[in-house]
């Protein structure tokens, strides 16, 4: 499914490269004929078909440009946000960083106390919950090498869960990770879980901050789009 996909859209570039190509030569050829048989008097015809050239090609490139944007928007996956608060897996979570978090607790515990789920987002392989709090959060290196283990009961995953500091004031991001699982039909505001045991094997630790964007198709088959 993967590969069709793939290969359906390395024709449709081929084509559409193609198309680009042809129109430019065919524009260029023009004004060189111009020249050639009119001389000076084709100066005003050769401007024109440049500026028209370039016009079709800006109207295909933002026609492009808003087909893929439109695309980007109608697949994000999204998770339900359940009405305010947090769910039960979120709760756990933050429970088990605050009980580690050693020093930082009083502070951290100070942001989450005055935060809310405003997006859940469903990458594929994990979840990305944005946090947002009238608190600046505790960025500290303690604070955001804490994990949190946890076994989803229905498949026995095992799944990490961590904090990222936001660029924005007052915004953090709990990332749920899964190693590659795959997670797109999860819906992780009642997936069944209980912690995980040291006997777990854990998933890797991601070492950057995840990025919420439009879902890949190696994650996401069209055909669940």
């Amino acid at each position: 499914m993967i590969n069709e996909v793939s290969q359906r859209r390395a024709r449709k570039a081929r084509r559409r490269k193609l198309l680009i190509g042809s129109t430019f030569f065919i524009i260029v050829a023009s004004c060189f004929a111009s020249l050639f048989g009119l001389g000076n008097r084709a100066a005003v015809w050769v401007i024109g078909l440049y500026v028209l050239g370039m016009l079709v090609f800006g109207l295909s490139e933002a026609k492009t440009a808003i087909r893929v944007y439109r695309s980007w928007l109608s697949h994000q996956n999204f998770q339900p946000r359940q009405a305010d608060g947090f769910s039960p897996l979120e709760v756990a979570a933050l429970q088990n960083l605050l009980v580690a978090a050693g020093s930082d607790a009083v502070e951290l515990a100070r942001y989450l106390a005055s935060s809310e789920v405003v997006e859940r987002y469903n990458s594929g392989t994990g979840l990305v919950v944005t946090l947002q709090s009238t608190e600046p959060f505790v960025a500290s290196c303690n604070v955001t090498r804490l994990f949190g283990w946890f076994v989803i009961s229905a498949e026995k995953v095992v799944i990490g869960a961590r904090l990222w500091a936001d660029d924005r004031e007052g915004v953090a991001l709990l990332e749920f990770f899964t190693g590659g699982h795959i997670t797109r039909h999860w819906e992780w505001t009642h997936e069944p879980f209980g912690d995980a045991t040291d006997e777990c094997t854990r998933p890797p630790v991601p070492l950057s901050s995840p990025v919420v964007s439009a879902p890949s198709v190696k994650y996401f088959p069209r055909d669940q789009l």
